[in-house]
């Protein structure tokens, strides 16, 4: 007598099918999700100041580390190797202080308008820039614009 495939009755067939995809895209999950982790690793420094603050908060460390705890629970202990290194960078990179929107030192930003004739490397990169902001800041030394005369203590 030939065996054959049992007739499925009700959601028996559609679990049974969720599974075999889920199996097979697993490692497709975990492909993507360790590419993101090395991105996260390779610019830890790109990430910005105001999330990097928000992660190394006391909340932001729990919420990664039950991240971590579910990340090695799931995908195991490969990606979360990984994503501890990642953590870890994160939180070596946090800024010191609470980043502020509007950061007022005083110094004035020169911007130049570009020339005509383009360098060779602008040439080359098929770069067209509209204004050069300079990097450089000319400070004075500290002068005493007050006219009231002081008296010694001595």
């Amino acid at each position: 007598m030939a065996t054959t495939n049992p007739i499925m009755i009700g959601g028996k067939k559609l679990q049974e099918d969720i599974l075999e995809w889920f199996s097979q895209t697993k490692n497709l999950f975990l492909t993507v999700f360790m590419s993101i982790l090395i991105l996260w690793v390779s610019f830890v420094n790109k990430l910005p100041v105001e999330a990097r603050w928000q992660l190394s908060t006391s909340f932001g460390r729990l919420l990664l580390l039950l991240l971590l705890y579910i990340v090695y629970n799931i995908a195991g202990w490969t990606p979360a190797l990984l994503m501890t290194i990642a953590i870890a960078l994160t939180w070596a990179v946090r800024p010191l202080t609470k980043p502020t929107q509007i950061v007022e030192e005083g110094f004035d930003v020169k911007k130049t308008n570009v020339s005509s004739p383009r360098w060779f490397v602008e040439k080359v990169l098929n770069e067209n820039p509209k204004d050069i902001i300079e990097d450089r800041i000319v400070t004075e030394a500290p002068s005493d614009n007050n006219t009231r005369k002081s008296k010694s203590s001595r």
